[in-house]
């Protein structure tokens, strides 16, 4: 038993308040060392990546909340483990957290392609994976097949075809659709069994819970986040806005 307050004479109600202020005292610290040390670790990892932390309340000297690391972001980090398209650096920077398998997503990213278009060199576009949370789901394997296919420089062209045949997909599909791209099949194969791909979809999904997203599609342009679908004319109308 751990005391917090070592007296030779306690009565029985001082001592069993006293035990418990050292439990949640012990409890505490060691949830505010795991928390800072889990994001050292964080930072560490994505130490090459952009990203953006909300400002920390610094005014209690005595620390009496332990951060939450999933109130820290504010918002999409910029990452090269990320599928993306256009220059490296640009004044417009759209993310978008999507799902082979939404239909509401595919016609946004057909409005997107559109939008795109009509600012060459003014767009980075950064894909994010927010499948279902169920790494044998289709939605899971088909963000999985995305991945493989983007470490052979083929994603976008893989993401056309995944929704173009998201109604068909099975693990045979997968394969026949790289094949289609003329991937190599065996590396194909064996990037679907890897750990990593499958690690870097759930550092999306964490990502996205982190920044309270709860439906897709879900647009960054810059730090501006639209929810759900927009209309080209509206998505126009902000990318104007941001360039002025």
């Amino acid at each position: 038993m751990f005391n917090f307050f070592k007296k030779p004479t306690f009565s029985t109600p001082l001592f069993i308040i006293a035990s418990l202020i050292a439990l949640i005292l012990l409890g505490f610290f060691s949830v505010f060392f795991k928390v800072n040390s889990l994001y050292s670790e964080f930072l560490d990892k994505q130490k090459n990546d952009k990203y953006y932390l909300k400002n920390l309340n610094e005014t209690d000297p005595l620390i009496t909340t332990v951060p939450d690391i999933n109130k820290l972001l504010a918002g999409p980090i910029i990452s090269q483990n990320d599928p993306s398209s256009g220059p490296e650096t640009t004044p417009i920077t759209i993310v978008i957290y999507s799902d082979f398998l939404c239909d509401f997503c595919q016609k946004q990213e057909t409005i997107l392609k559109t939008v795109v278009q009509r600012y060459p060199n003014k767009i980075k576009l950064i894909w994010k994976d927010y499948p279902e949370n169920n790494q044998r789901s289709l939605s899971f394997q088909a963000a999985l097949a995305g991945r493989c296919a983007m470490e052979q420089n083929k994603f976008w062209q893989y993401h056309d075809l995944l929704y173009q045949n998201n109604t068909k997909l099975n693990q045979d599909k997968f394969i026949e659709l790289a094949k289609q791209l003329d991937l190599k099949e065996k590396k194909f194969k064996q990037c679907l069994a890897e750990k990593t791909p499958q690690q870097q979809i759930k550092n999306n999904m964490l990502e996205a819970n982190a920044l309270e997203i709860t439906g897709i599609p879900f647009i960054y342009v810059n730090q501006q986040e639209i929810m759900g679908q927009i209309s080209e004319k509206e998505l126009i109308a902000i990318i104007e806005a941001e360039l002025k």
